[in-house]
Order: structure tokens, then C-alpha cells, then sequence
């Protein structure tokens, strides 16, 4: 790769234009800070992205088991590398090591006293890791679609467990992965729109979840109702497909088939499968509402 020198004012110093690839890929921004170092005839450029060490402290009089959970979960989520929660008792360590092990990568008790705890960060945020992650999620989602069109087929529903583990597992990578960004991405939007998409994805493994429960309870499922399980999952896929192509065309497509499920959720009178229809309305909010943030990264 050539790039001309360019000639600035007095001093005989001169300017290389750095490849505007390289300047992305490392999130680099006019008065950003390179290192130069001399290696015979060549010059060697290169940048260590130095994560901020955030620390933050937290001080709760009274507390349940989801309020602690969602403290965590919060500081976790925005990139707080060392948190203290201070109690006006003892520090509820069960609950606080459940919440870690269930949804948190790398987070652990570090420090334990009378009236509090701390949470420490062991996990280098790596930007090249939030696509395998994201992906495993769509992997983990497009297996719970399956199981539960073979279920249908088979009017047989006894994987309940499984799809709470596989939802599980997705909160907890979909955590990972908004931290991540948080972490290590400099553009604002791109963090707006990463998070409100990674945030859907697990909303939409909910729905799943709920009517995979309802499937289980009604076991009568109707024609209408399978077909716009079908459709609603067809959705799903394209939206996978419009996230790493980044094809608009792709983007219509699942705009089309919102139309198409809606229709179909007009026109069901039935009343037999009225919760399960209920969740695949929300489900499909969860794949329609963030177009708006699929496009944005897409145009930048």
C-alpha cells in the first residue's frame, strides 16, 4: 500500500494520510494519539485501544432479590469495571453470586465486608468478539424456532427446559455484548443502535420462551395460529440475514412480512389460541422495532 507524503507549512516535517479502513477499524478521531516507533528504514504505527477503568458506588437501604439483580445487571451492562454495593445489612451474597453466574461474563465478588461487597471486571472487552457472540445468539434463537415447529408437528411439548436454558444463555451474551460496545466503541449512534438491536434479540427470545409455555398448556394449535408462527419466524430470519448483509433489499422484506403477520393477527377471530397469538404480536414488535437501528448502522 502507497500513500503519498504530504508537505505542512515549515520544520520539514511531512504528512501520511493513514488509510481510512485502518483509522475505523480502530475507532481513531482527529487529536486521537498514535504510537511511532523507528525500525531501520521503517516506520511502524500502530494503536493499543486503553479501556477507561470505570469504578462506581452503589448504596442501597432496602433491597429484594430482582432490585440487587438489576443493580448489577445495569453496571454491568454500561461498562462499570469495579462496583461497591453498600447494604444497611449483611451483604446478601447468595443473590449477588446467583446474579453474576446467571448474567454476567467475568464478573466476581472481589471484596466482602460488613455492610457491603464489590464486584470486580476479569474480562478483557474485545470488539472482535461482540460478532461471535451476536451470532451465537441468532444460532441459539433460530434453535428454539425449530423445536418448536418439530414440536408442533408432533403435538408433543417437552422441551420447556431446554428453551429457558438456550433463552438463558442469550440474556447473559446479550449482556456481554452491549457491555462490550459500551467498552470499546467510540461512535455514540453505533452504540444507540447496537444496544436497541441487541436488546430486541433477547426481548424476542422471550416471547419464544412464553409461547413455547402456552403451547405446552393449550396443545391444540390451530392452522392460523401455526402460520403465523411460521411467518413470524421466517421474520426472525431475514432479519438475521438484513443484519449481516446489510442489504436493504432484505429490510423490505421483513417489513412485508410484518404486514403480512398483521393481517393474519387481524383477521384470527379464534379464541384458542388467543395467548399464544398475544406473545407473537409482541414477538414481532421485538424483530419490526429495530429496522430504525438496523438502518442507521447500515448508512452510517
Amino acid at each position: 500500500m502507497k500513500r503519498k507524503l504530504i508537505k505542512q507549512g515549515g520544520g520539514g516535517g511531512l504528512t501520511l494520510y493513514l488509510p481510512k479502513k485502518w483509522v475505523d477499524k480502530n475507532h481513531l478521531m482527529g487529536g486521537d494519539e498514535v504510537n511511532v516507533e523507528e525500525e531501520n528504514n521503517r516506520i511502524v504505527i500502530d494503536t493499543e485501544a486503553k479501556q477507561k477503568h470505570v469504578k462506581q458506588e452503589i448504596e442501597i437501604k432496602e433491597h429484594s432479590s430482582e432490585f440487587i439483580s438489576r443493580i448489577i445487571t445495569n453496571s454491568y451492562k454500561k461498562g462499570v469495571d469495579e462496583l461497591k454495593i453498600i447494604f444497611n445489612t449483611k451483604p446478601p451474597l447468595d443473590t449477588v453470586n446467583k446474579t453474576l453466574s446467571a448474567l454476567t461474563i467475568g464478573y466476581e465478588v472481589t471484596d466482602v465486608g460488613n455492610n457491603y461487597c464489590t464486584i470486580s471486571s476479569f474480562s478483557l472487552e474485545d470488539e472482535e468478539k461482540i460478532e461471535t457472540v451476536i451470532r451465537k445468539c441468532f444460532f441459539l434463537i433460530k434453535d428454539i424456532q425449530t423445536t418448536i415447529q418439530e414440536d408442533i408437528k408432533l403435538k408433543k411439548f417437552r422441551n420447556l427446559d431446554n428453551i429457558k436454558s438456550m433463552n438463558k444463555n442469550i440474556r447473559r451474551l446479550i449482556n456481554y455484548a452491549i457491555r462490550t460496545t459500551i467498552k470499546t466503541t467510540k461512535n455514540p449512534n453505533e452504540i444507540q443502535y447496537n444496544s436497541i438491536i441487541f436488546s430486541n434479540i433477547y426481548l424476542f427470545s422471550i416471547k419464544l420462551v412464553y409461547i413455547y409455555v402456552f403451547l405446552e398448556k393449550e396443545k391444540t394449535i390451530t392452522k392460523n395460529t401455526s402460520n403465523i408462527l411460521d411467518n413470524l419466524f421466517m421474520m426472525f430470519n431475514k432479519f438475521y440475514d438484513a443484519y449481516y448483509k446489510k442489504d436493504f433489499k432484505i429490510i423490505n422484506d421483513v417489513l412485508e412480512l410484518k404486514k403480512k403477520i398483521t393481517n393474519e393477527l387481524n383477521n384470527s377471530v379464534e379464541k384458542t389460541n388467543g395467548k399464544i397469538i398475544l406473545q407473537a404480536s409482541m414477538a414481532m414488535r421485538c424483530v419490526h422495532d429495530p429496522i430504525g437501528a438496523l438502518i442507521g448502522l447500515i448508512t452510517g
